[in-house]
């Protein structure tokens, strides 16, 4: 069986037969190199990751409710972390059609009530 590295497919030494064979079977491991390099990265906290971007992210869950929020994204709606996690998109938006509007109904929503202005 040849083993490869799964991150630069580089060859990687193990016991393989004398004839190669290009239909042999292949298995993925890493390389040192490859292991060296994935060890030598920092460890962040979500939050620190997200503070990285320099526009405003919001993390929402498949509910639609906020995770949490970058420093940026904070500074928009000037709350806190704690004011607005757990909440709805539009309720920490503060939106005026929020107690009205939830996740898969925002847009044909949205979309009639701005026709209708």
């Amino acid at each position: 069986m040849k083993r490869v590295c799964a991150w630069c497919r580089k060859k990687m030494k193990g016991k393989e037969p004398e004839s190669v064979d290009t239909d042999m079977p292949v298995t993925h491991g890493i390389c040192p190199d490859c292991l060296r390099e994935m060890l030598s990265h920092e460890a962040v906290t979500l939050r620190e990751y997200l503070d990285r971007f320099p526009g405003p992210v919001f993390l929402v869950d498949a509910e639609g409710r906020i995770v949490t929020a970058n420093k940026e994204g904070l500074k928009v709606l000037n709350k806190r972390a704690e004011d607005i996690e757990g909440k709805l998109g539009g309720d920490a938006f503060e939106c005026k059609y929020a107690p009205t509007c939830r996740v898969g109904a925002a847009i044909p929503f949205i979309a009639r009530h701005a026709l209708s202005e």
